[in-house]
């Protein structure tokens, strides 16, 4: 049998599809509570159209704390905004890029 690559967080939605009695449901709700969405250093493209990595999680681990990324300097794309989604409920994380 071969296993496929996928994201966390697909990993997580069909660990929640499957949630009808395959595993116990208090150690899905452990396991869910403490599995970051979006781990450190992952991409993301944001509900406002910025692209930028994950850099913390937060105490809700579907919104982590993210850098956007900036206008390019001498070639390289800089980071310029440090955005906490647990707080700033207006952005969010659209896809992983």
């Amino acid at each position: 049998m071969e296993c496929k690559r996928i994201c966390v967080k697909e990993a997580i939605n069909q660990i929640k599809e499957n949630d009808g009695g395959r595993y116990d449901n208090k150690i899905i709700k452990c396991l869910l509570s403490s599995v970051a969405r979006y781990p450190v250093g992952t991409t993301v493209k944001t509900n406002a159209k910025e692209e930028g990595v994950v850099v913390s999680q937060t105490v809700d681990p579907e919104n982590p704390i993210i850098m956007i990324f900036g206008n390019e300097n001498n070639g390289k794309l800089m980071l310029y905004n440090r955005l906490n989604l647990m707080l700033d409920k207006n952005i969010s994380i659209l896809q992983v890029i």
